[in-house]
């Protein structure tokens, strides 16, 4: 069976403006978050040891779906992330947005 990544809720930073942001890989890679009108997550930025910082242009990358969006914002506030379901939704998302997300360093801490 395949390891779960380490995921935790992290800080909000006035430089980096975001809804949520989640740190992966024990703090090797920061996924910053935010909502769109009809309450769907999507990726705002991605930054990543040895790769640097990477701000996506939001009409290029795809949203969670509204129940994924869900599920995803109650395991955030609840501090409930090192779950399968959390690994797998977020794998997910980086293999189906993986041309936008540097895919080397996707590759390389084994997010696809």
């Amino acid at each position: 069976m395949a390891t779960l990544m380490v995921i935790r809720r992290a800080s909000l930073s006035a430089t980096r403006s975001c809804k949520y942001s989640l740190s992966l890989c024990e703090d090797s890679i920061f996924a910053d978050f935010n909502i769109n009108d009809c309450g769907c997550l999507y990726l705002i930025r991605i930054s990543y040891d040895g790769y640097g910082c990477h701000n996506i242009d939001s009409t290029l990358i795809s949203e969670f779906s509204f129940d994924d969006s869900n599920y995803l914002i109650s395991a955030i506030l609840s501090n409930d992330l090192e779950s399968s379901k959390v690994d797998k939704l977020l794998k997910a998302y980086f293999r189906e947005n993986k041309e936008f997300l540097w895919g080397k360093a996707l590759k390389e801490y084994e997010l696809i």
